[in-house]
């Protein structure tokens, strides 16, 4: 069986004031692949071409991105009641 090519991405998550959010959980859409971000928000995360990444927080919007060559920096809005 052949397996798509995979790679890793590397990247910050921080909220819409710059603050890093460790604790984010960032998943592989579609499947069981992810992970959750350190102290320093920082996380990466093995993908294959035309992966999306789903970023989700308590309190905050939940974000979809889709992987281009690799993700440095990601921001997440704080869910408005």
């Amino acid at each position: 069986m052949a397996s798509a090519q995979t790679h890793t991405v590397t990247g910050v998550v921080k909220d819409e004031k710059g603050a890093a959010l460790p604790g984010v959980t960032i998943m592989v859409k579609g499947t069981t692949t992810g992970t959750t971000s350190m102290a320093d928000g920082r996380y990466s995360v093995e993908v294959s071409p035309g992966n999306e990444l789903e970023f989700s927080f308590l309190g905050y919007t939940s974000q979809t991105v889709r992987i281009a060559s690799q993700l440095s920096l990601i921001h997440i809005s704080e869910t408005t009641r």
